[in-house]
C-alpha cells in the first residue's frame, strides 16, 4: 500500500482517536476503535513486535453494531502507542498509530462490549475461573456505590430493598451479577414500593450487582442472611397493594419459562380485598377464589349501581395472551343501606393441575382494577361452606346450585379423607351388641340429638344399643360430653362415633355396622319415633321383605302431589328435594351387596337415596313405612335446602334424569352471561 493511500485513509477518519480496551481475563483484553468509517483490524504491533492471536467479534443489534477484538494483553499498558493495521471494505490495507486507552463506562460501545464479554466470552475461559479481572474493571469505572438488603425469599427468588429511588430503574433491568466469583448478565425485575426499589434476583445469593442507571454504572453491594418464612410473610403484608401486584406479576412471568408454584406461605397472604367506587358507599370486592371440579371460581361483590364492564382471570405462571374469559353468574339483591348489591361468580375452565394464585382484572368505571388472590382448593367442607354463604344473595337460585354448589360438593366427595372416625363408649357397660343396629346421625345441629334420644328411651326396649354419629367441629369435646351425659341419664348403651372435621355428613352412612346386627335402622337427629312398638314393626317387616329398603318420610314435609304408593327414582328425588327423608331401614346383608361407586351425595338423606336408586339395578325395592314416619321436633324445621338441592342435582346427573323438577325454592333472578 502506498504512502498516498495511507494519507487518504487518515484524511477520511473523523478522529484518529485512541484504541479503546477493557480487560477480559488475566492476559486477555478486548480492543476496538471508533474510527469513521469502520475498518477491520487485521494486526497490531507494539514495542515487543507483532501481536498475534487476534479474534474478531461482532455485535449486531438494531441500536448498535460494532466489531471488537480480543488479543493478548501481556506487556500492554494504558497509553501505549500501537501500530494498527486496518483493512477497508475494498480490501485495501492501511496502517494507523493509535494510543491504547482503558475505556470508561461512558465510552461509545463500552457497555455493549462488556455485555458481550460477560455473556459470550467469559465462558470460554471458565477453566481459569478468572472473572475477577473484569469485575475489578467494573468496580473501577462505577460512578457511585449503593447497598441493598435481603428482605424476603420466595422459593428461589431473593428480594432486596435498595437505597435508590425507584424512578431510576426500568421494570426489567439488565445487570451484571457477581455470584460466587463468577459474573453473569441477568435481567432483573424491579418493583417500586412507595418510592423505594425492590430487586428480584434468583439463582442464589449475589455478592455484588452492577447496573447502568441513566448512563452511569452503579455498584450495588448486597447483604443479608437467609430470611425465615414468617419474616417474608410479614414483609409481604407491609407491601403496598400496587407493589404486591407488580411483584406477583414478575414472579408469574418468570414461572412461564421455569414452572414453579408459589409457596403456601406466600399464597396465604393474598387475601380478599375491597376497592371503593365513585358512588358514595359503593365498592367492588374480590371475596375469594377456588379451584373445584376442573373449573376456577372467583367470587365478587359489587355494592352500588356501577356495573362491571369486564372480568378476566389470569393464573399464576400462565402465558399472558392466554388469559381466561370467564362465564359470569350474576345475582342481584338489596343491601342493608338501600344500595343494590350484586354477587358475581366468574367461572372459567381449567386444563388440570393445581393452581396457586390468580390475578383478577376488573374493568369498572373506565379503569382497570387488578388483584392477585390465593386460589383455595374447593374440595373441602369449608370451601363448600363459603359457597353456601353466598347462596342467600342469589335468592336461593337453582342455577347457583348447579353451576357453583354442585362442583364444590363433587370435588369434596371425590377427596379421600384419611383420618378415621373416633369411637367413644356411651356407658361403661361392655354390651356385645344386638340384632338391630340403631343409628342416630346428627348433621349440622347436634343439639337436636337430645330430643331423639328421649324418644328412643320411651319407645325401644331396654338393652337395645344405639350408635350416635357426630361430625367433628369446634367445641366437639363439649358436645361429646353432653351426649355421654344424656346417655347416662336415660340409661342408653352403645357408642359415639366422631367423624373427621372435613368428612361429609354422608360418611356416617358408610361406617361399618356393629356385629352381630342383622337389621340396620338409621335416623336423622331432630326426629322422634311415631309410636311405641315401632322398632318391632320394622324388624318384622325387614324379615318378611329381605330385598326391600324401608323409607321413613316426615309427614309434615311431604307434598300432596307426591305419590308414595310406588317409589321410583324420580319420586325418590322429589322426596329428597323436599328434605322429607328422615329415616331408613334395611337388612345389613342387602346394604352390603349394593355397592355405591363414586358416591356423589354429601348429605345423609342424599346418601340413602343414592343407595336405594342403585338398589333398583340389583332387584331391590324401596317402600315407605309408617313406623319410620318420624315426627319432627318443634324447632327443627331447619332444612338444609342448599345441601339437599346440590345432592338432587348430582343424583339427577348421575342417573341421567333430564326432566326438570320443580325445586321448593324462591323464583330465580339469576342470569348467565
Amino acid at each position: 500500500m502506498g504512502q498516498n493511500e495511507a494519507a487518504h485513509l487518515h484524511d477520511a477518519s473523523v478522529v484518529s482517536g485512541p484504541l479503546w480496551c477493557v480487560p477480559v481475563a488475566a492476559g486477555i483484553i478486548a480492543v476496538w476503535h471508533n474510527l469513521t468509517p469502520e475498518f477491520e483490524i487485521v494486526g497490531l504491533e507494539g514495542g515487543a513486535g507483532l501481536l498475534t492471536q487476534i479474534e474478531r467479534h461482532r455485535i449486531f443489534s438494531p441500536q448498535f453494531s460494532k466489531n471488537f477484538y480480543t488479543i493478548s494483553g501481556h506487556g500492554l499498558q494504558d497509553g501505549r502507542r500501537l501500530r494498527v493495521f486496518l483493512r477497508g471494505d475494498d480490501g485495501a490495507d492501511v496502517e494507523q498509530t493509535l494510543d491504547l486507552r482503558l475505556a470508561h463506562w461512558q465510552t461509545e460501545g463500552a457497555s455493549q462490549i462488556v455485555s458481550s464479554i460477560v455473556s459470550r466470552i467469559l465462558s470460554k475461559h471458565s477453566a481459569s475461573g478468572d472473572h475477577g479481572t473484569l469485575e475489578r474493571f467494573l468496580s473501577l469505572v462505577s460512578s457511585w456505590r449503593s447497598s441493598g438488603r435481603l428482605k424476603a425469599q420466595i422459593g428461589s427468588h431473593c428480594l432486596y430493598e435498595l437505597d435508590i429511588a425507584s424512578h431510576h430503574f426500568a421494570q426489567r433491568q439488565a445487570c451484571f451479577v457477581l455470584r460466587q466469583g463468577r459474573l453473569t448478565r441477568e435481567v432483573l425485575d424491579s418493583v417500586s414500593d412507595n418510592g423505594s426499589s425492590i430487586f428480584r434476583i434468583s439463582k442464589g445469593y449475589p455478592d455484588r450487582v452492577y447496573v447502568d442507571l441513566d448512563g452511569d454504572l452503579v455498584e450495588l453491594g448486597l447483604s443479608g442472611n437467609p430470611v425465615a418464612e414468617q419474616h417474608t410473610v410479614g414483609w409481604l403484608q407491609c407491601l403496598s397493594p400496587p407493589a404486591k401486584n407488580s411483584l406477583l406479576d414478575c414472579l408469574s412471568k418468570v414461572s412461564e419459562a421455569e414452572p414453579a408454584d408459589l409457596p403456601t406461605y406466600v399464597t396465604a397472604s393474598l387475601k380478599s380485598v375491597a376497592f371503593p367506587l365513585g358512588e358514595p358507599h359503593s365498592e367492588v370486592a374480590i371475596e375469594g377464589c377456588f379451584q373445584a371440579s376442573g373449573a376456577l371460581f372467583a367470587f365478587l361483590k359489587v355494592t352500588g349501581t356501577t356495573a362491571l364492564e369486564d372480568v378476566q382471570l389470569e393464573l399464576f405462571g400462565e402465558v399472558v395472551n392466554e388469559r381466561r374469559e370467564p362465564n359470569l353468574l350474576t345475582c342481584s339483591t338489596s343491601s342493608a343501606n338501600g344500595l343494590p348489591k350484586s354477587l358475581i361468580v366468574a367461572k372459567a375452565s381449567l386444563d388440570g393441575g393445581r393452581v396457586s394464585a390468580c390475578k383478577v382484572t376488573l374493568q369498572v368505571e373506565g379503569r382497570s382494577i387488578q388483584h392477585w388472590i390465593q386460589v383455595q382448593q374447593g374440595c373441602t367442607g369449608s370451601s363448600l361452606a363459603f359457597a353456601r354463604s353466598f347462596w342467600p344473595l342469589s335468592n336461593e337460585d337453582v342455577n347457583y346450585l348447579a353451576e357453583v354448589g354442585a362442583p364444590f360438593a363433587s370435588a369434596w366427595m371425590q377427596r379421600t379423607v384419611k383420618e378415621a372416625a373416633r369411637t367413644l363408649r356411651l356407658t361403661a357397660r361392655q354390651n356385645t351388641g344386638t340384632a338391630v343396629d340403631l343409628h342416630v346421625i346428627a348433621e349440622a345441629r347436634p343439639e337436636l340429638l337430645h330430643g331423639t334420644l328421649i324418644g328412643f328411651r320411651a319407645s325401644v326396649p331396654r338393652g337395645q344399643t344405639i350408635r350416635v354419629t357426630l361430625r367433628s367441629s369446634p367445641g366437639i369435646e363439649a358436645t361429646c360430653s353432653s351426649v355421654i351425659e344424656w346417655a347416662r341419664r336415660y340409661d342408653l348403651d352403645g357408642e359415639l362415633q366422631v367423624l373427621p372435621a372435613d368428612a361429609p355428613a354422608s360418611a356416617a352412612a358408610s361406617i361399618g355396622r356393629r356385629s352381630p346386627a342383622e337389621v340396620s335402622i338409621a335416623v336423622r337427629a331432630g326426629f322422634i319415633p311415631p309410636r311405641a312398638g315401632w322398632l318391632d314393626e320394622i324388624v318384622e317387616q325387614v324379615a318378611q321383605a329381605p330385598d326391600t329398603f324401608l323409607l321413613g318420610v316426615a309427614p309434615g314435609r311431604v307434598s300432596t302431589r307426591i305419590a308414595l304408593d310406588q317409589l321410583d327414582p324420580e319420586t325418590l328425588l322429589d322426596l329428597l328435594a323436599h328434605d322429607a327423608v328422615v329415616a331408613m331401614a334395611a337388612p345389613v346383608n342387602l346394604i352390603g351387596r349394593i355397592p355405591v361407586e363414586r358416591p356423589v351425595c354429601h348429605t345423609v338423606a342424599g346418601s340413602w337415596i343414592e343407595r336405594m336408586i342403585k338398589g333398583f339395578e340389583y332387584g331391590a325395592n324401596t317402600v315407605p313405612h309408617a313406623a319410620l314416619g318420624f315426627l319432627e321436633i318443634n324447632g327443627s324445621w331447619d332444612q338444609d335446602r342448599f345441601g339437599i338441592g346440590i345432592d338432587e342435582i348430582a343424583l339427577s346427573r348421575k342417573i341421567g334424569a333430564t326432566e326438570h323438577r320443580e325445586m321448593p325454592i324462591n323464583p330465580t333472578n339469576v342470569r348467565s352471561a
